[in-house]
């Protein structure tokens, strides 16, 4: 009828919209094509033999930088930038503390690390056969079973038993809830089996908010990317889970991964963290601090960084 197809109109027209505004295609295409191009560079032999005599590591490829080189961004035109000229380099396997003030631009450069916005200007280079994953502050939830939730990257898993055994184990050590921690191993045999319902929510109500963060975080570590990009990931989190997770973080980087082998350690490409602590303890574990602040990233020491600058 008429009436109804006038209740149509406003859900159409919003959907209309959202469906033709601009996309990060174009931004994503460009700098995968800087991030390809100085790669190839890189892994020239002479380059690769460089790398690996300076750094003193059995592969050049793991002592390729990790750059920003003029970066710059902005929302609203050239003369309202946010992050403005910012030249930085780090090696590979670093935990790096990113710190600020309140509406520093802090939020906005975590985001360019994690390649969710992408530089108005400048280069930001991770070499290309890296992974980068960014970890919201948000948590968030699919609409999936307790065990799709966690077992993202399963497509690529080469043993099941080995890869949900650890599952298991990082639930357990990030301080999942025993409720839920029952609820894997209960369900363990069917996922297995490829006879987990994948449409099964019910598990999620009722979930306090520490379990949701908590899903949130054990799915990082369990995807295990080389880059590693988290925005204030024990904010809502007691001190006891804080110290947990950041205790997981300098695993992440040190062990090159969260309960994986250390006998295969050699094999496994650096591990790189980028994480805006909410805590000075996560700070303090840093190998390297980098201080976001009148649109400028510079590096500082850790003795100056005050809880202004992590809040």
């Amino acid at each position: 009828s008429c009436l109804d197809v006038g209740k149509a109109v406003g859900p159409i027209a919003k959907t209309t919209e959202l469906l033709n505004l601009p996309t990060s295609m174009k931004g994503m295409k460009k700098i995968n094509r800087i991030r390809r191009s100085v790669t190839k560079e890189f892994r020239q032999p002479e380059k690769l033999a460089e790398l690996r005599r300076k750094a003193g590591t059995r592969f050049g490829s793991d002592a390729m930088p990790i750059m920003l080189q003029n970066v710059c961004f902005y929302y609203e035109g050239p003369a309202n930038k946010i992050i403005d000229s910012v030249n930085l380099e780090v090696n590979q396997g670093k935990l790096i503390a990113v710190v600020g003030g309140r509406r520093g631009g802090k939020a906005t450069f975590m985001k360019l690390l994690g390649h969710v916005l992408f530089p108005t200007e400048g280069s930001y280079f991770v070499p290309s056969y890296l992974r980068i994953l960014h970890v919201s502050e948000d948590p968030v939830l699919l609409d999936r079973s307790l065990w799709s939730n966690l077992a993202i990257g399963r497509t690529y898993w080469r043993n099941a038993e080995d890869e949900t055994a650890r599952i298991l184990r990082i639930c357990n050590r990030i301080g999942l809830s025993q409720l839920l921690r029952d609820q894997l191993e209960e369900s363990k045999e069917r996922f297995l089996a490829g006879e987990d319902d994948d449409d099964d929510v019910s598990w999620q109500v009722p979930l306090s908010s520490s379990d949701i963060v908590l899903i949130h975080l054990a799915r990082a570590f369990i995807y295990n990317p080389e880059v590693l990009v988290m925005n204030r990931p024990t904010a809502r989190l007691p001190e006891s889970t804080s110290t947990l997770v950041i205790s997981l973080i300098d695993e992440f980087v040190k062990n090159k991964g969260v309960e994986l082998s250390k006998a295969a350690l050699w094999r496994r490409r650096p591990r790189t963290a980028f994480v805006s602590f909410a805590r000075l303890q996560g700070v303090q574990a840093a190998d390297v601090v980098w201080k976001v602040e009148n649109k400028d990233v510079k590096v500082v020491g850790q003795a100056d960084v005050s809880e202004d600058l992590i809040r």
